[in-house]
């Protein structure tokens, strides 16, 4: 492994310790060039660039979207079960009478 693929796993490792909201937090702290240093996420040098953070906390959201969309469609699905129960619970109640 080279010496960017060593230090990008580093940097990696530590923004997954941090989490995503502290580390937009340092984020927001750092320089506004894309090639800017977001400092405090490793104890030693070379620090990530801001376009490095950044596509890490994109790659984040991206998997939290996801994951939200798999939720609202089994929530929708268990939805239309409850609703698909209720509506024969009541077909049966009408008819046992």
């Amino acid at each position: 492994m080279g010496i960017e693929q060593e230090n990008a796993q580093r940097w990696r490792e530590a923004m997954e310790r941090f989490g995503v909201d502290t580390v937009r937090a340092k984020l927001a702290q750092s320089g506004a060039g894309k090639g800017a240093d977001v400092g405090h996420i490793v104890s030693k040098p070379p620090n990530p660039s801001r376009a490095f953070v950044e596509e890490w906390l994109a790659e984040r959201d991206k998997a939290a979207h996801k994951y939200r969309i798999r939720i609202d469609i089994l929530a929708l699905i268990l939805g239309a079960i409850g609703a698909v129960a209720g509506v024969a619970a009541l077909a049966l109640t009408v008819w046992w009478h």
